[in-house]
């Protein structure tokens, strides 16, 4: 298959994390592989310390309901379970997070979770085949990293 350019549109969006996390939150893009609670605890302390900036490249198929987020999926498993109280923090710097779960976390924590800021990337294309190929070239990306 050759490739049209044409046929790809490149924008892109912010959001907080809380925003995010209502408009992508669907089985699509929950079927991942989680983290151990290590990681993930580690991922969201990252984010309570402000410590690295959230990126998500989301795929717009030619069905317009289908968003799927193919980088930053993992990221975004482990903050939407810790948002739905799925696990409770093994705290490494913050120590008096240590065994909480999001709803037992002051209102200042949650609110630093939830205002983070998420840079989306929406890449959207015009039909199966090109989205199938876009897919592979995201795939193999993905398993470079």
């Amino acid at each position: 298959m050759m490739i049209d350019p044409s046929q790809y549109d490149l924008s892109q969006n912010g959001y907080t994390v809380n925003e995010f996390y209502r408009a992508y939150n669907h089985p699509f893009n929950r079927q991942e592989k989680n983290l151990s609670v290590e990681d993930s605890s580690k991922f969201v302390e990252s984010v309570l310390l402000r410590a690295i900036p959230l990126t998500a490249i989301l795929c717009k198929g030619f069905k317009e309901e289908h968003f799927v987020i193919t980088n930053g999926i993992v990221w975004f498993n482990a903050i939407a379970d810790y948002m739905e109280d799925k696990f409770a923090l093994k705290a490494k710097y913050l120590s008096e997070l240590d065994g909480k779960k999001f709803s037992e976390i002051s209102r200042m924590y949650q609110r630093r979770i939830e205002e983070t800021s998420v840079s989306v990337k929406f890449m959207q294309y015009g039909d199966e085949q090109h989205m199938n190929m876009l897919f592979d070239f995201i795939d193999h990306y993905t398993r470079l990293q």
